[in-house]
């Protein structure tokens, strides 16, 4: 269930984000990027707790990636706040999505 919840959840984010301007290249490639890992566990039927877990431990970056987004919308991206936030991102985003879930 997990495993469909977050196919349809980036699916709907990259149509918004879309629409709203806010997406860049690298938003669409992260989509298209956690789109097919879905797809694949959906039609394989094998490995879903597996990238479940995956999914759990790659959200720990999620907040830094909400306020990022925030602060674009609200055309608040000169200011050393919003730097913060995308070091802190960035950091998180290579030790949870890439490095902890390489192993997983």
């Amino acid at each position: 269930m997990l495993i469909y919840w977050s196919t349809a959840y980036f699916l709907v984010d990259e149509v918004m984000e879309t629409f709203d301007g806010t997406s860049d290249f690298l938003t669409h490639l992260h989509h298209v990027a956690v789109l097919w890992g879905g797809l694949n566990f959906m039609l394989d039927h094998y490995g879903g707790h597996e990238y479940a877990l995956m999914l759990i431990t790659a959200e720990i970056s999620n907040p830094f990636l909400i306020l990022r987004t925030m602060f674009k919308i609200i055309k608040y991206d000169q200011s050393f706040v919003l730097e913060l936030v995308e070091y802190a991102f960035a950091i998180s985003f290579v030790l949870c999505r890439t490095l902890v879930t390489f192993w997983l």
